[in-house]
């Protein structure tokens, strides 16, 4: 099933723009397979004036069951590749 996702506030250019945006697209569909709630959209957006970057899991009666914070645009992408990284790689050993 595909999720909702909404990139806000957050510049995703260059060379791997593409391969950025279909990272961020296969984390919100494996996330979302293994969270308990009914999730229906992910973020991964800007959260405040201060710059505080985030990933945000909404349910079907959007509500914000998880939520987890970054300082830098790097940081949020490079978690999300390793976590599908991650995910992938398990599924062969």
């Amino acid at each position: 099933m595909k999720i909702k996702i909404r990139i806000g506030n957050m510049r995703i250019s260059g060379p791997d723009k593409q391969y950025h945006q279909n990272q961020l697209q296969i984390f919100a569909d494996t996330i979302a397979s293994k969270v308990d709630q009914t999730i229906t959209r992910v973020d991964f957006a800007k959260q405040d004036m201060r710059g505080s970057l985030s990933i945000t899991l909404f349910d079907d009666n959007h509500c914000v069951p998880m939520q987890k914070h970054f300082s830098s645009k790097d940081a949020l992408i490079g978690y999300v590749c390793g976590y599908n990284h991650a995910n992938r790689d398990v599924k062969y050993i």
